[in-house]
Formats: structure tokens, C-alpha cells, sequence
């Protein structure tokens, strides 16, 4: 859980890079083996939307959204 500003910017730092490992991933082997992809991406998806999730309640999103 994010609790200052501090680790929201290492948050989103963090979730750049998985992001982009994604992105290379996806375009080393999605074309070839969809389904490989997918049992790869499986743990960096995972990660990515529970760091989306903390920024979102860290900046209050989620509070907008879930009402």
C-alpha cells in the first residue's frame, strides 16, 4: 500500500517497467505463440494491476469510481 509520495513515484516507476516488459515481451511472442504470451504475461499482468490498484486508492480514483 502506497503511503506517501514518496512510494507513489516508486510505484509508478515500477509499474513503467512492467509495463514496458510487457510491451517487449508481447512483441517478441505474441505473434508467434498467443498462447505463450499469455502464460508468460500472466505474473507481469497480475503485478501490473495490483500496482494500478494501490495508485488508484493512493490518488483517490478509486474512492470517485467505487461511489
Amino acid at each position: 500500500m502506497i503511503s506517501n509520495d514518496i512510494e507513489y513515484r516508486q510505484t509508478k516507476d515500477t509499474l513503467e517497467q512492467l509495463e514496458g516488459a510487457l510491451v517487449e515481451l508481447k512483441n517478441k511472442l505474441a505473434d508467434k505463440d498467443a498462447e505463450l504470451f499469455k502464460v508468460f504475461a500472466a505474473d507481469y499482468i497480475k503485478d501490473i494491476n495490483r500496482l494500478r490498484q494501490e495508485v488508484d486508492e493512493y490518488t483517490g480514483l478509486a474512492l470517485v469510481e467505487n461511489k
